[in-house]
């Protein structure tokens, strides 16, 4: 009897890495206030080399290959990238996606994530590689398929932010459910009039909230401010 392959173990949480600044911080409290993620096109990413893939020496020899790309591309431009990691406590990360510590990370549970999603939305683990994915002719018997294939892969100089994606609608997207969002972790550097506004707005919500402390020059802890009802805890 053959080997039976398994879907992607869940993690525990889903984390959003989040920059906090004067300009921003009322659309992070309503994200968190109205439970809703938005998605980008795969262009507005950080990294020029997203979505390119390799085709096939029998897809390049199709007669239909010029359309077939052609369609993949029309595709890969109407889906939605709203990214993910599976730690809390990637030093690179906090420093490039929440300016410098002064941010926020969001931690959600991925279960109730995909059960309050629409069906027209997925969530992958991103693959990491040297070269871009493999596409054949097989794949671009449907374009949409083989664009969710190519946007779920990145250069294997990024595997360090353990990626995962949620791929669907451009824009907003509403999750239904009220127990999505399961932690907020708060950066260090964080201004403190943002801070004061986070656990205003936090206050009472079933979400933990934690908050940095450098314990070393190059050690962290994380100080528990709000427990899973959202009740402030009494720090001794």
């Amino acid at each position: 009897m053959p080997g039976q392959l398994d879907r992607p173990v869940l993690p525990r949480y889903l984390y959003r890495y989040r920059k906090i600044n004067d300009s921003v911080i009322n659309q992070e409290v309503r994200t968190i206030r109205e439970t809703y993620l938005w998605c980008s096109t795969y262009n507005a990413m950080n990294d020029p080399m997203e979505g390119f893939f390799e085709p096939t020496r029998q897809f390049l020899k199709d007669n239909n290959y010029n359309r077939a790309s052609r369609d993949i591309l029309n595709q890969k431009i109407q889906i939605g990238i709203c990214c993910f990691s599976d730690t809390c406590d990637n030093e690179l990360m906090w420093s490039h996606y929440t300016e410098n510590y002064s941010g926020i990370c969001l931690g959600y549970a991925p279960k109730e994530l995909l059960s309050g999603l629409s069906d027209n939305s997925h969530l992958a683990r991103v693959a990491y590689g040297n070269k871009p994915p493999d596409i054949t002719g097989k794949d671009a018997e449907s374009p949409y398929k083989a664009a969710i294939k190519v946007l779920s892969h990145k250069k294997a100089s990024w595997i360090y932010e353990r990626e995962w994606r949620l791929l669907g609608p451009i824009g907003r997207i509403d999750v239904r459910g009220k127990t999505v969002l399961r932690e907020v972790r708060i950066g260090v550097n964080i201004d403190a009039a943002h801070r004061h506004t986070l656990l205003d707005e936090l206050k009472g919500k079933p979400i933990r909230v934690y908050e940095m402390e450098p314990v070393s020059a190059y050690e962290h802890k994380w100080k528990q401010l709000h427990d899973a009802q959202g009740n402030p805890i009494k720090v001794q």
